[in-house]
């Protein structure tokens, strides 16, 4: 009796482990969003002298950065890291010349005193958004799905 008790469960342990994993995503991703970044190349060369100055902006403070192949970045400073963690600091932009759209700018010191540097901007309201990566040596912004950075 004891074994047909322990297969009993195991069999209903199995099934409801069948039926969890077999749930639909909470919210299914949305496709067919508008391209925020249609008018931008895939790729845009970062001058980091600029980027670097927002790291010491006050909140508050308006912003306008050029950018190479596009206007500029206009906004303004909304977010700052913490002071005193002086081996990672970011700051958040409201940009206002991209509807909806955050620039956030991180610049990681690592153990060997070298600088890294990441950065997005994005807006949950479009199809794409633009991100800082490394490549071939050189910083770049580079055009990529929402997506394919987030998942819901």
């Amino acid at each position: 009796m004891k074994t047909l008790t322990n297969g009993i469960f195991c069999l209903f342990l199995s099934c409801t482990f069948f039926v969890a994993t077999g749930q639909p995503p909470i919210n299914e991703p949305d496709y067919n969003k508008p391209k925020l970044f249609e008018d931008v190349p895939e790729r845009l060369n970062v001058r980091l002298n600029d980027f670097e100055k927002l790291l010491d902006a006050p909140i508050g403070q308006s912003i306008n950065i050029p950018l190479h192949g596009m206007a500029s970045l206009n906004g303004h400073v909304v977010s700052k890291s913490d002071v005193t963690d002086t081996r990672v600091q970011s700051v958040v932009i409201k940009l206002t010349n991209r509807k909806g759209a955050n620039f956030t700018f991180t610049r990681i010191t690592n153990n060997e005193g070298h600088l890294e540097y990441s950065g997005r901007i994005i807006s949950r309201e479009y199809g794409d958004c633009l991100e800082i990566v490394l490549d071939h040596g050189q910083y770049v912004f580079r055009k990529v799905g929402l997506y394919d950075l987030l998942t819901e």
